[in-house]
């Protein structure tokens, strides 16, 4: 987390702190595998089964938020000042919430959207509210608006510079102030 200097890590059933020495400063036990994390301000969250955990930066957990969706499995997680929000690669849906967990939209419901032929599924939210979200099965990361709507995408399949490979690229990327 940069603003507070803090390493945060996750997996197995814990998330676990860590100053820029890698001294372990706390450890919270989940009751499932944490699968994805992300902060925003004082606030981390981590997706663990069909839950995001709201843990504060001394490793309390402040909220919970159960997302209600059979079969969930949470790929991915992405906050800024307004939004947190949730890639569920088992329903194919990108859910977003505001910092309460109240469900604002969810991207994806009609079934068509986008095509995850694995449970590699990545996003990004940007600090004006633009979703960037992996369309593995399409070969491509979409620009969203934070209701759904596309904007437009990058990529096709293919090895060239412009192409993704593979089954299931583009995964794990990152957006950086400014759109980059």
């Amino acid at each position: 987390i940069a603003a507070s200097s803090l390493i945060v890590t996750g997996g197995d059933s814990s998330v676990n702190c860590y100053d820029t020495d890698l001294k372990p400063l706390w450890k919270y036990s989940a009751e499932s595998p944490v699968t994805s994390l992300a902060s925003y301000g004082d606030r981390i969250y981590a997706a663990a089964g069909t839950t995001i955990l709201v843990i504060d930066l001394k490793g309390r957990k402040t909220d919970e938020w159960n997302l209600l969706r059979e079969n969930t499995y949470i790929t991915s997680l992405a906050a800024n000042k307004y939004n947190v929000a949730c890639a569920d690669a088992a329903n194919k849906i990108v859910i977003v919430l505001d910092h309460n967990g109240v469900v604002r939209h969810v991207v994806g419901e009609s079934g068509r959207e986008f095509i995850i032929p694995s449970y590699y599924f990545d996003l990004a939210l940007s600090n004006d509210n633009i979703l960037y979200i992996a369309n593995t099965g399409k070969k491509r990361i979409e620009r969203r608006k934070i209701d759904g709507t596309l904007i437009d995408f990058l990529g096709e399949s293919g090895t060239g510079p412009e192409g993704f490979c593979g089954c299931c690229n583009p995964a794990h990327f990152s957006v950086f102030p400014g759109g980059f």
